[in-house]
């Protein structure tokens, strides 16, 4: 659905941040990406799929396995760009699902019981477009699900 309003101000202003960022003009320039579009994190390697430099997740997150103990409580925190569902999923079953509010901060805990060594997928009922066509879901500003070295592996 199209942003409008504060929120799309907002996303405008975010991207703008981003593709004036030297990494993002750099990517731009390579070819990795239209004019006007960045390519997110995860395009580049194997690993987190889904997660734009900007904090920003599209309507699929894709985690690779990882090992986690048992007992671990996860959390996943941020503002959601709509209302919406987010279904943690672990070999495409839903083990925990969350309604979230648009535009207000939230934070999820869950235990990695069901998750054990597996990969996870963090799927969003809804999304946002922002001026650069992205479908956007959600802004994370806080999980132990990844780290920002999973990013980069």
């Amino acid at each position: 659905r199209p942003v409008s309003g504060c929120a799309a101000e907002v996303s405008q202003r975010i991207a703008e941040a981003v593709l004036s960022h030297p990494m993002g003009e750099r990517r731009l320039h390579d070819g990795l990406a239209a004019p006007g579009k960045l390519p997110p994190l995860a395009r580049d390697n194997a690993s987190i799929v889904g997660f734009w430099p900007d904090n920003w997740i599209e309507p699929t997150l894709m985690i690779p396995p990882k090992k986690r103990s048992s007992g671990t409580v996860l959390y996943f925190g941020g503002i959601s760009s709509v209302d919406l569902k987010m279904s943690v999923c672990v070999r495409d079953v839903p083990i925990h699902q969350f309604e979230f509010k648009a535009h207000q901060y939230q934070k999820v805990t869950f235990l990695a019981d069901g998750i054990n060594d597996e990969g996870v997928d963090i799927r969003f009922s809804n999304f946002m477009k922002d001026p650069a066509n992205r479908h956007l879901s959600f802004l994370l500003q806080d999980t132990n699900v990844f780290s920002e070295q999973d990013l980069w592996s």
